[in-house]
């Protein structure tokens, strides 16, 4: 719903300026406009189709906006706005009145007939380079529009001083004849850029405008970015705005400091348009109810936000409000007598727990929205709704029921009741026989509307769940073909519930509700039956692109899937009884018209029976295949033996234990991953041209690079090792892998080399990162050192036996940036010629011996070091040491230094590139000298932050911090000062 609002806000100020700009290209002006430039030969010429182009490009920004809307489950424009709605929109409805903002038609029509008749030769405008270009033009892909510069020029001279927008401290050009005012927020607009204004009584629309805001709304940029809140000056609220009694449009979007409106507010008595959102304001002033004309309200994402005066019912032309994102409670009785409002948004109020009982009142509702919200029940009255077109109830987890009345809302099309507790329909859902969008149908167990009910709605399309399939009675009516005749329904989920009492009646439902063949996904979950019904697999179904049988633990055989000629994806989950698959898997299929021809993704997971995959005898199934994942079938012994798969780039096996065949054959593999207990896994013919392979819980082997080049499986391709959890790996031959790029060894309990040989390695100038985590029984690199020139990162976490670092570190790892040593207790000092000198990032954490030798490190010589962090020590008293870091560092932590008591200033006084100083869970740090807090304050450019226990030591810096204007942020016992 957040593009709701901009389209209100577009809406509301294009309509503006539209009738300014229709009024004013009627006039003489225009004319001396062409005189004045000397265009008016040339430009009428290239202007003939100006009015196709406006229109049409007008239309699709209309139908853009109307889309998101849609997708946003918001408004659209009203008839009047569009010339053309489409017949499967969900239906919309206005925003503002057409009589008080749109332009007049016949003065459009006039200037566009003038314009298309001084041209005959339909030239389009010309840019200075001779090449032709529309009046408008997408922006870089996304859904904003370039006007061509003359159409722009053509705009603002005839917009002139009544539509102004204002750029920098420019208001002294605002004029009396200003209507139309828009501007660019800053962080703080303070009262003198506004100045202007006072001499702008008429002004009709005050609206600060956003690009990063209004780029959000419309999903341009990612929705998880929070733009920073703004402020306004209180003189602008509470003396500027008042005086503009003439106001048909105000939007105080975004500004933090707004939080109340100052009773001289009520003078606004022509306001048509109200957004506060964003605002910190908690409650509706009183003053509001004597807008008497305002049309849109909206008050979204106001977190202070927690209930609405009664008063609010004095609004009497309100057709537009939303409080989305506040916290409200309930709403007022009072807006049961607002009888024009046609849509009420009230999406994410997660406190709200009730409507009003007379809701119903409002027979011009069309469209509400409850998702996200804490209802239980709604108000038996929504009956009455005879007008409702869209009822969103998304995600209202504790919704148990609805109305009983639900079948007299004849006009609904959308109904979403996806994510509540429902468990059965209202009676007589059959009747409303305009719904097109039904996320979910529950049977009850007897009471509720029937499948029968749901046969009648034949105009579904999209989605539709059906649950409870387990409640269909047994009597000979109960089933028809509930939903064959829905020709538009594009993915169907049926789901039952517990185990059938009676396996045929279950088929027998199953058969009733086969689709019709346009349908392109097929969802099965908890089906009860032995087989299935004769429709899953048939090859009619030519469109299904993606299929789920799920659950299905009776089963013991699949359905000739293989048929769908246009299967893409497939999962197949929970066949509890399934043995074999076998050839009826393949179905009525041959070398020509192969298996899955189209399958590219295929699951098989939870099949704690099944033994064997039989292969296709050789009529070539699965040539598209490239995803293969099974797991969960300990008792697999065989994976389509010698079967070939041409396009297989990612192999997951998991929980596979008694696999002891050979994989199939895939010439361009590019991931395996074998995964959880693989005690008997043998490891024949891997194919050759794999880049990534995953090993977890493989405890038999003892070194799986020497097992694969015994069976001719050529390891240059491999670019990714990942060996998790493999109790038996003694040695991993690093350099059998000459482009790998990445390594990882972890929890691999008897690791004791990397390396086989005794001499010195090859250069590894593929490798980029190292990680080797929980390996015990490692003590040391090879001997002469790790030659690898490209490695960047290096990691080390608890090797309790590592008693040193490659040797020769600083010549052999030259272009290592990122070194991170963990609980190496073991490990005493740096290699002999320091650490690399492009070394960027440091942490060092829970290595005593290394972290007691500190004056040895010589991270003085470190010219690019911008990042340190050391941690979890007894033994630190005072830190750092005189000259102990380099004068390079941006950022450093410090944490768990038990015994910590002081900051050393001589350790400090040097870092004058220090930005970030972060001190973490030091209890023992008692003081802080003056002069330290001096040399802090002095160099530090950028963010400080500490937890600390002591409320008067981090009270007193904080204090001292944010006098000198620095960012601090310090935690103490949990709290944030």
């Amino acid at each position: 719903m957040a593009s709701a609002t901009a389209v209100a806000i577009g809406g509301s100020f294009l309509a503006a300026f539209l009738q300014v700009l229709f009024d004013r290209m009627a006039s003489r002006e225009v004319l001396g406009f062409f005189k004045e430039r000397k265009l008016n030969d040339r430009l009428l010429r290239k202007l003939k189709r100006v009015k196709e182009e406006m229109e049409t490009k007008l239309g699709e920004i209309v139908d853009m906006l109307e889309y998101l809307v849609q997708q946003k489950n918001a408004l659209g424009l009203r008839e009047g706005a569009v010339e053309k709605a489409s017949s499967q929109r969900i239906p919309t409805t206005s925003l503002v009145d057409e009589s008080g903002v749109y332009g007049r038609d016949e003065d459009k029509e006039a200037i566009m007939k003038l314009v298309r008749s001084a041209n005959e030769n339909g030239k389009r405008l010309d840019q200075s380079n001779g090449k032709s270009r529309p009046v408008f033009q997408g922006s870089n892909g996304d859904p904003l529009f370039v006007m061509h510069d003359l159409i722009n020029d053509l705009a603002r001279y005839v917009s002139r001083e009544f539509c102004f927008r204002l750029e920098g401290e420019d208001s002294n050009k605002i004029s009396e004849r200003t209507r139309h005012l828009s501007y660019a927020v800053t962080r703080h607009d303070a009262c003198e850029r506004f100045e202007g204004i006072y001499d702008a009584k008429l002004l009709r629309t005050f609206l600060p405008l956003s690009e990063a805001w209004l780029r959000n709304q419309i999903n341009v940029l990612p929705v998880s970015r929070v733009w920073p809140r703004n402020e306004i000056d209180n003189k602008v609220t509470h003396d500027l705005l008042p005086r503009l009694t003439r106001l048909r449009v105000l939007s105080l979007l975004n500004y933090s400091n707004v939080a109340e409106l100052p009773d001289s507010m009520g003078k606004l008595k022509h306001l048509r348009y109200l957004n506060l959102s964003a605002t910190s304001i908690k409650r509706l002033p009183e003053v509001v109810s004597t807008a008497y004309h305002l049309q849109t309200l909206i008050l979204e994402n106001c977190k202070e936000l927690v209930d609405l005066p009664d008063s609010v019912g004095h609004l009497k032309h309100l057709l537009y409000a939303s409080l989305q994102g506040s916290k409200i409670k309930m709403l007022p009785e009072s807006m049961s007598t607002l009888y024009n409002l046609q849509t009420l948004v009230l999406e994410d109020c997660r406190h709200l727990v009730r409507l009003p009982h007379s809701i119903g009142n409002l027979k011009r509702l069309r469209y509400v929205t409850l998702k996200g919200t804490a209802m239980k029940k709604l108000p038996a009255s929504m009956g009455g709704l005879c007008n409702l077109q869209t009822l969103i109830l998304r995600s209202c987890k504790d919704l148990i029921e609805l109305p009983d009345d639900m079948g007299r809302l004849i006009n609904l099309s959308h109904l979403d009741i996806e994510g509540t507790k429902l468990s059965k329909m209202p009676q007589h859902m059959g009747k409303l026989t305009k719904l097109q969008n039904l996320s979910d149908f529950f049977l009850g167990k007897d009471t509720g509307s029937s499948i029968q009910e749901l046969g009648k709605l034949q105009h579904l399309q999209g989605v539709l769940n059906i649950w409870n399939l387990q409640n269909v009675g047994t009597a000979p009516d109960a089933l028809q073909d509930s939903v064959k005749g829905m020709k538009h329904l594009k993915t169907l989920n049926l789901m039952w519930d517990g185990d059938p009492n009676d396996s045929g009646h279950v088929r027998h439902v199953l058969d009733k509700l086969e689709p019709d063949v346009n349908m392109e996904y097929l969802y099965i979950y908890g089906y009860g039956g032995t087989r299935f019904s004769d429709w899953v697999g048939d090859s009619s179904f030519s469109r299904i692109v993606s299929m789920e049988l799920s659950r299905c633990k009776y089963c013991t055989s699949l359905p000739p899937l293989g048929q769908l000629g246009s299967l893409k994806e497939l999962m197949v989950r929970g066949f509890e009884g399934l043995a074999v698959v076998g050839r009826e898997f393949y179905g009525s299929c041959t070398s020509v018209r192969k298996p899955f021809a189209s399958l590219e993704s295929l699951t098989l997971s939870m099949m704690p029976e099944w033994r064997e995959w039989i292969s296709d005898q050789g009529m070539q199934a699965f040539p598209c295949l490239q995803k293969l994942c099974i797991s969960g079938c300990p008792y697999l012994r065989k994976v389509l033996s010698n079967h070939r798969l041409p396009s297989l780039t990612t192999l997951e096996i998991e929980g596979c234990r008694q696999l002891v065949t050979s994989f199939p054959r895939c010439p361009i593999i590019d991931e395996i991953k074998l995964d959880d207990g693989f005690r008997h896994l043998r490891l024949r013919r891997l194919p050759s041209g794999m880049h990534s392979l995953e090993v977890d819980r493989c405890y038999s082997t003892e070194s799986i690079p020497k097992e694969m080049e015994q069976i001719g499986c050529f390891l240059t391709t491999l670019e990714e090792i990942e060996m998790e959890n493999c109790d038996s790996l003694k040695c991993f031959q690093l350099e059998l892998f000459p482009r790998m790029k990445i390594l990882r060894i972890s929890k691999c309990s008897n690791l004791e080399f990397i390396c086989e040989h005794e001499g010195p390695l090859e250069d590894l100038t593929s490798l980029h990162s190292l990680k080797i985590w929980e390996c015990p029984k490692l003590e040391s690199f090879p001997k002469g050192g790790l030659p690898a020139s490209c490695l960047t990162e290096l990691q080390l976490f608890d090797c309790a036996d590592l008693k040193s670092l490659p040797e020769h570190m600083n010549s052999l790892l030259p272009s290592l940036e990122d070194l991170r040593l963990f609980l190496l207790p073991k490990l005493e000092v740096f290699p002999e010629g320091g650490l690399p000198s492009k070394l960027k990032s440091l942490y060092i954490e829970d290595c005593s011996k290394l972290i007691a030798a500190r004056m040895q490190w010589s991270l003085q010589s470190l010219p690019s070091l911008s990042k340190f962090t050391v941690g979890v020590d007894e033994n630190v008293e005072s830190f750092p040491e005189e000259m102990l870091l380099p004068s390079t560092l941006a950022s450093l932590e410090i944490w768990s230094l038990k015994t910590l008591k002081s900051l050393n200033y001589s350790g400090l006084q040097h870092l004058t590139s220090l930005e970030q100083l972060t001190i973490t869970d030091c209890p023992n740090l008692q003081s802080m000298p003056g002069e330290d807090q001096h040399i802090l304050t002095s160099h530090i450019a950028g963010e400080l932050e500490f937890w600390l226990p002591q409320h008067s030591l981090a009270s007193r810096f904080a204090q001292l911090l944010r006098g000198k204007g620095f960012m601090c942020r310090l935690q103490v016992q949990g709290s944030r000062l």
